[in-house]
């Protein structure tokens, strides 16, 4: 396993389209995203196919980010994909994302992003704007609770909290 601590945003998540080019009635079929995602690590950028990201997934991600920004209590997010996970951890009284990819301990990448105001609103921002692009199409209620109102509060309240 290999640690990376990279200052500002240390990891993104690019949107290529949907895997399904017409929407389907299907329950969740129609939200599933062609998607990289980007770590900058201490050899430069790493790029990861997300082979099963959903709508529903960036949105519990918003809102996992935006409960971490405000310093309310989370929980790790484990996504769909195996092989991508998110914590938040503290080291030496510094709360950091604990991005983590690959299931095989001897391959897996961790990066680690900090919690400050300003790369959390990056995060945030990337998040916002992948879902502007490619929101959900299923028509199905996607039952993340929470979630469904994150996703209207970021978008009703984009404003950064102070530092």
């Amino acid at each position: 396993m290999r640690t990376h601590h990279i200052p500002d945003r240390a990891w993104h998540i690019v949107v290529h389209g949907y895997r399904l080019p017409v929407a389907a009635s299907t329950l969740f079929d129609s939200d599933w995203l062609k998607a990289t995602l980007h770590l900058r690590t201490g050899q430069g950028v790493v790029k990861r196919s997300l082979k099963f990201l959903l709508v529903e997934e960036l949105e519990r991600l918003g809102l996992w980010l935006e409960r971490v920004r405000r310093q309310e209590p989370v929980d790790d997010l484990e996504m769909v994909d195996p092989a991508l996970r998110f914590k938040l951890i503290t080291r030496n009284r510094i709360p950091f994302v604990k991005v983590i990819v690959g299931s095989d301990p001897k391959r897996r990448l961790v990066v680690d992003q900090p919690t400050d105001t300003a790369a959390l609103n990056a995060c945030l921002a990337m998040v916002m704007e992948q879902l502007e692009r490619y929101p959900c199409r299923c028509a199905h209620p996607h039952g993340t609770g929470p979630a469904d109102d994150a996703v209207v509060l970021l978008i009703q309240d984009p404003q950064p909290l102070a530092p």
